[in-house]
């Protein structure tokens, strides 16, 4: 049931978001909150922002079969700065993520103190994501992958 209410509450905080958006004031107030600029990055690369950070429960992220353009990678990239929680595991399962995109959410998961784990499933990986993942890699105990 909290689930429900919790849900609704960020489909409210979208709308509010899309109605105030580019007020001279709201830039100013909103500039380190995360669904604020998830929302204006995709803005600005003309994709429909969808609710990616709603699926975060229990600091997972987890997307099934949730199709992601590289202007969401780079929305969630430059949101991941301001999340007040740790963002520790992810799963990306069938999102249609290539090397360059996936490389852009391996930056966004550097930041993050205490990244444990990866499920990344039918999506590409090559070069580019290969050496952001050494950065992961690097990450010394406690808080290694």
């Amino acid at each position: 049931m909290q689930d429900n209410a919790d849900e609704f509450d960020k489909k409210i905080l979208y709308q509010k978001i899309n109605k105030v958006a580019n007020m001279p004031n709201t830039v100013e107030i909103q500039a380190k909150h995360p669904e604020y600029l998830y929302y204006m990055e995709c803005s600005q690369d003309t994709d429909t922002p969808l609710p990616i950070l709603s699926h975060i429960y229990a600091n997972t992220l987890t997307l099934a079969n949730y199709t992601l353009s590289s202007g969401h990678c780079k929305a969630l990239k430059r949101a991941a700065k301001y999340l007040q929680f740790n963002i520790n595991r992810v799963r990306f399962d069938n999102c249609g993520i290539d090397d360059g995109e996936m490389a852009n959410l391996l930056q966004a998961f550097v930041q993050f103190k205490d990244f444990k784990s990866i499920i990344y499933r039918s999506n590409e990986l090559n070069e580019n994501s290969l050496v952001e993942l050494k950065q992961l890699f690097a990450k010394g105990i406690p808080y290694h992958l």
